[in-house]
Parts: C-alpha cells; structure tokens; sequence
C-alpha cells in the first residue's frame, strides 16, 4: 500500500540538463574519434590505436543516455492521488448557532500511469493501515480542469459514515470568493456526498457543500470549451436523445426513447478539440421496489452527428458526471463520476482508448 508520494520537481528540474548534455556529448565525441574503417594502425602487431578510445567514449556516453532515460521513466510513473474537496458551509438553523466554513480532503484513487489504485482506507476494517494522506500534504483544487486554489493538510482523522469509518484530511484551504459556498445549493446533482454529512451529526444546521477534484501534484490548467445553456438545449438536446432512442431499442424492441426520462446533461473538453463531449444520463423504465436503472451515454456532437464514445446501463448505482481534470498529465482530462446506491457512495474514472473512453477506476466507498 502507497502510504504517501515525495514531491520530484526538484529531480525533474535536474533531468533536461543530463539529456542535454548527453545529446551535446555523443555526437561532440564521435565526430573527434575516427571511424574503425579509417584509423591508423600501429607498426606493432598492427594494432588499432584508436579502437579502445571509441570503446570507453562510447561506453561513457551510453551511460549518460542511460541514465537520463531511466531517471525520466520513473519520474513519469511517480504515483499521484487524485481526491475530491469538500469546502462546506454551515449554516445554523436556530437562534445563536455558529456559522463556519470548512474543507475536507477525500482520498480516491492512486494513478500511476498505467495502473490504478484505491486510496481510501477504513479505519475500521483496516485498523493495520496508514492514512494515505499525512500532515502537511499540499493538494492542488481543480474546477473542470483549471486550477483554482490550494489545500494543505492540518491533520487527518477516520470520519464515521453508515457502515465505514474513513480516513479524510482537513486543513487550509485558499479559493477565489466566488467558488465560496455561502449559499445553500439544493440541486441533486450538486455532490451525493452531502447526503451522507450534512448534518454533522444533527438536524440543528444546514449544509452548502462545493465539491473540486483535488491532486496532490501541479498540473498544467487545459482549456475547455463549453456550450452555452441555449446550444444545450437548441442543439445538442435533440441529437442525443435521438441517440438514445437508437441505443434503447437495441436493448429492448418494446421501448423508445420516450420512454425515457432525461436526468442530467452536461458537457465537458475531455481532449481540447473545441468539440465538447456530452455525458447524459437517462432514467430507464424500472419496476416496483426495484433500483432505478439508468443509461449514460457520452459522445461527441459534431455537425449534426453524434459520435458515441461511451455506452453503460447501471443497475444498482446511480452514476452523474463528477468534474473532470487530467490526473495521470498525458495531456487529456480523464472524467470522474459519483455514484450512489444505499449504503454506498463511490467514484469511477473514465479516460481515453482507441477512440472511446473505458472505465480505469472504481472504488473509494464513503458509505451513503
């Protein structure tokens, strides 16, 4: 288990130079030595002088290549945690209570570059287990992919949930006063994790949560162009639903896209084309006493055409586009989603493959 990441600027700061030198060297060294083909030959023994001279020039430069290209390759695969951040306000709801503002650090998923891990640990059922967040971590706060702000880490702490006792961190936080919390957002698809902690324990206050993806590593703000709430509706409403008219009757013959009712549409730049790629989630016809079903469908709208890109039924969990932000720095966002059911509240990432999205991560349960 990954119990925390040291920061590698200062090494990644020292490699160009080591590359630079090696790239300067090699051909500086092989135009001052003569080819084989062409040295000149002792009269003893005819011997080549020259050859044990290309021998350890090439051998000193090939280690200085080496050496950049292996010391570059595990920077790359430093892990980094990806994690979502709750600025919360509360606000009392009698006579005399106080009002406060707070920021708490939730642990999702180590990225490694090609593997991901779960980062959150249970305090309860894994009483053996560190905290993969510690005192003194700085975390970097993320709106749709622009960073906003910071978050350092006070202290950590297990935080009781219905059937987990996690481990969060809180600490200082800095966000520019318009992504404050200062009014009560009632929206549904706000943050699911209100649902579990906006009480604090009691009915006596009110709770605001702003939800940012969070990582522990600075990353490059990548630009994302939106649609507006006109072109949403004008535009790209009707082409998506008649995409899930086509994709509910390969389900099932019986249905049609009126039988479906739309529950959320956003749109997100996954990969800085200026063309943003559409997540919509729609309600599937569900019998009684069963959990709602959904069907999310993400795509790209271009030209009048929808170009799917991701298709997936849920059953149990109810899945709504989180935020998204690059976490492993190739340069595209991946996109994170939340997702709730009774007693669970979880996370899944999806990110970019051959033309398509697919689903890396799934986990970090804070219980519901």
């Amino acid at each position: 288990h990954i119990i925390g990441v040291t920061d590698s600027r200062d090494r990644r700061a020292r490699l160009p130079g080591v590359a630079l030198f090696a790239s300067f060297l090699v051909p500086w060294l092989a135009a001052d030595s003569p080819a084989p083909s062409t040295q000149l030959h002792g009269k003893k023994r005819g011997k080549a002088v020259g050859r044990p001279k290309i021998g350890m020039i090439s051998f000193f430069a090939s280690l200085l290549a080496a050496y950049a290209g292996a010391s570059s390759s595990t920077t790359a695969q430093q892990p980094v945690m990806l994690a979502a951040a709750m600025i919360r306000h509360q606000e009392p709801t009698f006579k005399g209570g106080a009002r406060a503002t707070v920021a708490e650090i939730y642990p999702i998923a180590w990225c490694t570059g090609t593997e991901w891990l779960d980062a959150s640990v249970d305090a309860g059922s894994q009483p053996n287990r560190q905290s993969s967040i510690r005192e003194g971590d700085r975390f970097q706060i993320y709106r749709n992919g622009w960073q906003v702000g910071w978050f350092d880490v006070n202290r950590t702490a297990p935080k009781p949930y219905p059937g987990a006792n996690l481990w969060v961190g809180l600490g200082g936080w800095s966000l520019p006063r318009k992504l404050y919390p200062y009014r009560l957002v009632k929206s549904r698809n706000v943050n699911y994790l209100a649902n579990a902690i906006y009480t604090w324990g009691n009915s006596s206050y009110q709770n605001s949560i702003q939800p940012f993806l969070a990582l522990n590593t600075d990353r490059q703000s990548l630009s994302s162009t939106q649609f507006s709430p006109g072109q949403m509706k004008r535009d790209v409403r009707p082409i998506v639903e008649k995409q899930m008219d086509r994709a509910v009757r390969e389900m099932d013959p019986a249905l049609t896209g009126k039988d479906l009712r739309l529950d959320s549409l956003r749109a997100y730049d996954l990969d800085n084309d200026r063309i943003p790629e559409v997540v919509a989630v729609f309600d599937l016809p569900t019998a009684l006493g069963h959990p709602q079903r959904t069907l999310m469908l993400i795509g790209t709208v271009d030209g009048g055409r929808f170009i799917e890109l991701y298709r997936a039924v849920n059953e149990t969990i109810e899945w709504q586009p989180f935020d998204v932000l690059d976490v492993d720095g190739d340069g595209y966002k991946e996109l994170v989603l939340a997702g709730r059911a009774t007693g669970y509240f979880g996370f899944q990432v999806l990110q970019r493959a051959r033309g398509g999205l697919k689903r890396v991560f799934q986990g970090a349960s804070f219980g519901a």
